[in-house]
C-alpha cells in the first residue's frame, strides 16, 4: 500500500477558460459604448441578461444607450455630431426661456405638463426641430404638441406625409408611449402603418413602436408579431430583438 494514502488529493483544476464575470462584461459593454460601439455593446448586455436577467446594472446600461439612441435617431451624421464642441447647458436653457419663454407658474417640471410657450406659426422643419428638443429634454408634453403641430403643417402642403412628417409621427407615438398613454400611441400609428404608398423599409421605426404600444396595453402576442416584423427586416433595430426573447 502506498505510503501517501494519508495525504489529501490536490483537486483537479479545468483547462477550460474561465467566463468573465458580469462585473467584466458590464466594464466591457461601457468601454465599447464609450468608443461609439452601440450595437457591440448591445449585443453583450443581451447575453449578460440572458443569462442573467435580473441583473440590474446591465438593464441601466441598456436603458442608457437606448436613450442614447433616441437622442441622435435624427442626426445625419452621428460621429460628425460627435466631435462638436459640447454647448454650456446652462447658456442652452437661458436661450431657451429667451427665445420660447417658460410658464414660471409651473413649480417642479414634470413631462405630462407643457411647460413652455412657443410661437404658433413655425413651418415644419422649425416644429420638427422644436419637438426633438422637447423630447430630448423630457418634456413629452410639449414634444406631442410640437409634433401635431408638425404633421398639420405638412399635410397642408402635401397629401404624405412624407421625411418631416414620418419623423413627426414615430417621436409622437414614442412620447405618448411615455406618457403612458398607450392607446393614444395606437391610434397615431395604425392609419400610417396601413398606408399603401409607404414603401415597408420606411415602416420599421413604426413597426418597433406598435409593438412598445400592444406590449404597453398587455398584448404580448400582439407585440411579439410586431417585433417579429422589426428583425426580419433590420435584426439590430434598437432593442427589438431583446425584447422579442422576452415576451
Amino acid at each position: 500500500m502506498s505510503g501517501n494514502t494519508d495525504e489529501s488529493a490536490s483537486p483537479l483544476k479545468s483547462l477550460a477558460p474561465e467566463r468573465p464575470s458580469l462585473e467584466d462584461d458590464l466594464a466591457s459593454a461601457k468601454i465599447l459604448f464609450s468608443e461609439g460601439l452601440l450595437e457591440e455593446a448591445k449585443r453583450l448586455l443581451y447575453r449578460m441578461l440572458m443569462l442573467s436577467p435580473h441583473y440590474r446594472k446591465g438593464r441601466e446600461l441598456l436603458e442608457q444607450i437606448r436613450k442614447y439612441e433616441i437622442e441622435h435617431l435624427y442626426d445625419s451624421s452621428p460621429r460628425a455630431q460627435a466631435k462638436t464642441v459640447l454647448e454650456d447647458p446652462d447658456e442652452v436653457i437661458r436661450r431657451l426661456e429667451s427665445d420660447l419663454g417658460i410658464d414660471e407658474s409651473a413649480g417642479v417640471l414634470d413631462a405630462g405638463d407643457r411647460l413652455w410657450i412657443y410661437p404658433p406659426d413655425l413651418d415644419a422643419r422649425s416644429s420638427l426641430d422644436l419637438g426633438i428638443a422637447f423630447f430630448e429634454m423630457g418634456c413629452y408634453r410639449d414634444a406631442e404638441r410640437e409634433l401635431r403641430h408638425t404633421i398639420k403643417q405638412v399635410l397642408k402642403e402635401t397629401s404624405d406625409l412624407g421625411e418631416f412628417g414620418l419623423s413627426a409621427t414615430a417621436l409622437l407615438a414614442e412620447s405618448l408611449i411615455l406618457l403612458g398613454e398607450a392607446f393614444d400611441a395606437k391610434i397615431v400609428l395604425e392609419p400610417v402603418l396601413s398606408d399603401p404608398e409607404l414603401l415597408h423599409e420606411d415602416k420599421t421605426c413604426l413597426f418597433y413602436l406598435m409593438g412598445r404600444v400592444e406590449e404597453s396595453l398587455g398584448h404580448p402576442a400582439s407585440a411579439k408579431g410586431w417585433y417579429e416584423r422589426v428583425v426580419q427586416a433590420e435584426a439590430t433595430f434598437r432593442d427589438a430583438e431583446f425584447r422579442l426573447r422576452f415576451l
